[in-house]
């Protein structure tokens, strides 16, 4: 199934360097779980210390031959590889008002504009 242009995926901060060096693999569950709803992302990843919000260029990984299936409002992927995908530190709810006004997907790549976007990503 064709996906949105642009999904979320929740987790913490404990992983980044695994994401930033595999991307976002499965850890225990059967698919990589990924949502259109910023805030549903960080209701996941808030209940770590440390949240971190990976924005995942989804369109072009379904372009790629990559697939997705849509199960209980849920995007559901085997692998997010870290070229489809830029981690974001987020420390509070306000942070996701930046993401949402900085990060913007161009040319086929999402791109930030904000020093936010540079603590958390590659």
């Amino acid at each position: 199934m064709k996906p949105p242009k642009i999904l979320y995926h929740g987790t913490s901060y404990k992983y980044i360097n695994s994401i930033n060096k595999q991307g976002i693999v499965k850890i225990n569950y059967d698919k990589v779980y990924l949502t259109d709803n910023i805030e549903t992302a960080y209701e996941y990843a808030n209940k770590n210390m440390y949240a971190v919000i990976c924005v995942v260029d989804a369109e072009q990984m379904y372009m790629n031959g990559y697939e997705f299936d849509l199960i209980n409002n849920e995007w559901l992927t085997e692998i997010v590889p870290k070229d489809y995908m830029l981690p974001i530190l987020i420390e509070d709810i306000e942070d996701l008002n930046i993401i949402k006004e900085h990060v913007k997907y161009k040319s086929n790549k999402i791109t930030c504009s904000f020093e936010l976007c540079e603590e958390g990503g590659k």
